[in-house]
């Protein structure tokens, strides 16, 4: 494979671990610039039986890699010190609780904590990326530590843009404020608003009540003798046969109209006053723009619907203004009319209150503060506090990513300034050892667990001089390296901000690799990737995954999914509500009541299913009647509140037992149910089954499910069994053989060998019966992938850490709590449940 062509796609897959773009002039590092080294570089730092790692070599890695961003961290602390102190526990715990579950609405945590197995989830990954970050989650001064300089940022550069004024590009005006107060605030509106599920329904009812819909910019009353379904369109005649409703009367019909589609709520008298309405009603009928818009996106139905109400209707419309609507608004699936009866006026932005107005300013804080403006204050304020790099390589990297230059001739031991205040190596090294020291010592195992493996002697024998090796593969490395290194000299990689003009060779290699020399670009790129493979591929061990191949047999399925979904909206936020809440609010007679009416119309659903017509055809058939038709058999269920949707589920890939985790417990269990069903009825039936409707329905916490299923790209549950006598004709290697589904050892070693010479390994004469080998890829094979993985290989050097007697010259205990935890987290987020890890 030509390595440069797999760098310039890598750059695009993220291998470079910068922003691109961002570099600014013209950046070289000085010929005699003098970098600054630690102290005590030439003691040990970690022992293991086959090596040493010096303090050296973890600094020269952990600078290269993320130097820049904990020397920020440190200079953080030092100048936001003061502030950090003031950082209360409240503050602390409510940044903890949003980095856990990534929202600050207390309405959608508290869903999350509902779910004691999603909670766990949530709780668990946040565990994991605190354990990889060098914290102990179940620290609380670690806790506090993770969390207290980013408040504290935020903190700062909230009140940087309150304190700004005059030229700074951060200072608001009075009329940036009173232009943000005016668009974004929104007194409470009082509307009524009337959901059709469909336009063909808003018609039926519309006749029902011989009502026009957009009749002269308005809602016109039909008087004529014709029933109104005979009147074309353009026969509605203004003061012949059609009268043009004022916006009191129109109000009124509203009225009729919300009654009739809302049959189970408490029906508003028809004679109601708007201000009566707005009053009486005010649970239906007050609108609140924040509470509506509160963590949605913008393609949130409900947003759209609060856009409307707000932005759309005018209580005093003038021209083309419209108070309410004339014609139907497709807002979520169907279709709805609103009129807005009033809004209250805001304060006027020259009277609001010194309070009010800084709440104002909060909002707009909450607006602007991101992550990059936070960088560029705290960038503004250290410069103000003479902050200068030293270090050549960090001086650098802070160029490429902010834009500022520092001039001078490094250090020996300075890496930057502050002030009066020298930051040494010693103390950045320090500062990082203590956090990610055992990490980055996983790193610097991993490249001399490859570096001393057998598959390196194997390739390259004991040579490692990488630029003067006659060695074949290591002259083929060096060709590509020059090949790369060509195509940077032609401005190859300027569209990934890494022009020739802007770079030096060296700097890029920095940039991109975070290494110094060719020699370790050949390393990195070139030996570890090309090595790994052989390295990882002896730990493969059958007893991780015997239990997980009896599982995936016992839980197999493969399906393409549609499902019939009846669900209620009472609270008409144009999702499902809370299946499970509502049964349990439901009084005795009330359950009684629900528990009857969903009987029959489970039966009418499976009658019309059964007598042909399709799930669209059912939802059509549903939507488009009406309530009080005697001969409409949905009308009771329509009264009910119950609305209806179909969905496909396997509009990307067919589902099977694995992919199909994320889904309601129960749900997941009825196709795995469905599936068994599905595979019986086909092998019991002289006829051609090509789809299946589940016999019973499936009550999740979204509502009631009709399940209809057709044969997944895998139906056929794929089956390790096999006997030479039934294939005389062809000889499988030794140890094809199995009498059950589930494959077994001597299979799954011959697989291992099949797909290991497939990925450059040693060539295998191997050869396993296509039935076979097709069983243990679908079991099996994400988990072979997954060994060979970077978290596989991460993994792998650990595990020859722990074999290897690690000895930490400091904290030995807890550094080697903190590569265990590593371990335990690498493992369960690399391989599935039920991968089981031998001791």
């Amino acid at each position: 494979m030509n390595k440069s062509i797999l760098i310039k796609g890598s750059i695009i897959m993220g291998l470079f671990l910068i922003l691109i773009g961002a570099a600014v002039g013209c950046s070289i590092i000085k010929a005699d610039a003098t970098e600054p080294m630690i102290s005590n570089g030439d003691e040990a730092y970690l022992t293991l039986d086959d090596f040493t790692i010096t303090n050296a070599q973890l600094w020269e890695v952990m600078k290269n890699v993320d130097g820049l961003s904990y020397l920020m961290d440190y200079v953080d602390q030092i100048v936001l010190k003061e502030t950090i102190d003031g950082v209360t526990q409240a503050e602390v715990d409510k940044e903890i609780r949003f980095l856990t579950y990534l929202t600050e609405s207390d309405d959608l945590v508290a869903e999350i904590q509902a779910d004691a197995d999603l909670n766990q989830d949530y709780i668990d990954a946040f565990n994991q990326n605190l354990i990889i970050l060098g914290f102990d989650p179940t620290n609380a001064d670690d806790l506090r530590t993770f969390v207290e300089v980013g408040i504290a940022k935020e903190k700062i550069a909230r009140e940087y843009i309150l304190n700004s004024t005059g030229d700074d590009d951060y200072a608001l005006d009075d009329e940036d404020l009173k232009e943000y107060y005016e668009s974004a605030t929104y007194g409470e509106a009082c509307a009524i608003e009337v959901r059709f599920e469909s336009a063909e329904e808003a018609s039926l009812v519309f006749d029902h009540f011989n009502l026009v819909p957009s009749f002269n910019y308005g809602i016109g009353l039909y008087t004529g003798t014709e029933p109104i379904e005979d009147i074309a369109s353009d026969g509605f005649i203004l003061d012949d046969n059609t009268i043009q409703l004022d916006e009191d009367q129109v109000f009124l019909k509203y009225v009729e109209l919300y009654n009739y589609m809302n049959p189970w709520e408490e029906q508003i008298p028809t004679d109601i006053t708007q201000a009566d309405f707005c009053v009486d009603f005010a649970n239906i009928a007050i609108y609140n723009f924040d509470d509506m818009v509160e963590d949605r996106s913008g393609e949130d139905p409900y947003v759209g619907l609060a856009t409307y109400i707000f932005d759309t209707l005018v209580v005093e419309p003038e021209e083309t203004e419209i108070r309410f609507s004339y014609s139907p608004q497709n807002i979520g699936a169907g279709v709805m009319y609103s009129y807005k009866i009033s809004q209250e006026a805001i304060t006027a932005y020259e009277d609001l209150t010194a309070a009010e107005l800084l709440a104002v300013k909060e909002e707009i804080l909450d607006i602007i503060v991101s992550a990059e403006v936070i960088g560029d204050i705290m960038n503004t304020i250290n410069e103000d506090l003479d902050f200068e790099i030293v270090d050549p390589y960090l001086a650098l990297r802070y160029e490429f990513e902010t834009g500022i230059k520092y001039d001078n001739d490094g250090s020996e031991t300075v890496v930057a300034t502050l002030a009066n205040l020298a930051i040494t190596a010693d103390d950045l090294f320090e500062f990082m050892e203590k956090r990610v020291g055992a990490f980055y010592s996983i790193e610097l195992a991993k490249v001399q667990l490859i570096l001393r493996s057998d598959a390196y002697y194997d390739v390259y024998g004991d040579d490692y001089d990488y630029m003067n090796s006659n060695h074949e593969e290591m002259l083929t490395n060096r060709d590509e390296l020059r090949e790369m290194k060509s195509i940077f000299g032609s401005n190859g990689y300027a569209s990934y901000g890494f022009a020739s003009t802007t770079y030096t060779w060296d700097e890029f290699i920095y940039l991109a690799f975070n290494v110094k020399t060719e020699a370790e670009v050949i390393e990195q790129l070139f030996i570890m990737q090309d090595l790994q493979t052989q390295v990882i591929y002896p730990t493969l061990d059958f007893d991780n995954i015997e239990d997980y191949l009896q599982t995936q047999k016992d839980e197999y399925f493969s399906l393409n999914v549609s499902h019939l979904l009846i669900y209620l909206d009472f609270d008409k936020d144009f999702a499902p509500d809370d299946f499970d809440e509502f049964k349990e609010e439901l009084t005795v007679d009330e359950l009684a009541e629900y528990e009857l009416i969903k009987a029959s119309f489970d039966n009418l659903l499976f009658s019309k299913l059964n007598g042909g017509l399709t799930f669209d055809e059912v939802i059509e058939e549903y939507e488009d009647s009406l309530m009080n038709d005697i001969d409409n058999e949905w009308a009771e269920f329509k009264q009910y509140g119950f609305r209806i949707m179909t969905e496909n589920l396997s509009v990307e890939s067919s589902l099977n037992n694995i992919n199909s985790e994320g889904f309601d417990d129960a749900f997941e269990a009825s196709l795995k149910r469905v599936y068994d069903a599905y595979v019986i009825e086909k092998e019991n039936s002289i006829e051609d089954i090509t789809e299946y409707l589940d016999t019973q329905v499936t009550v999740t916490s979204f509502g009631i499910h009709l399940i209809l299923a057709t044969e997944g790209t895998g139906f056929e549950q794929p089956s390790a069994a096999y006997d030479p006598l039934d294939d005389p004709d062809v000889v499988y290697s030794d140890g094809s053989e199995n009498a059950s589904d589930v494959p077994n050892e001597a299979q799954v070693l011959l697989y291992n060998e099949i797909k290991y010479a497939a990925m450059g390994g040693p060539v295998s004469s191997e050869l396993l019966p296509s039935t076979v080998y097709q069983a243990i890829d679908t079991s099996y094979g994400a988990i072979f992938d997954a060994y060979f993985s970077q978290t596989g290989l991460s993994i792998v050097t650990l595990n020859y850490m722990f074999d290897s007697s690690p000895v930490f010259a400091t904290d030995n205990a807890g550094n080697t709590a903190v590569i265990q935890d590593i371990l335990d987290v690498l493992y369960l987020i690399n391989f599935p449940e039920g991968f089981v890890v031998v001791d």
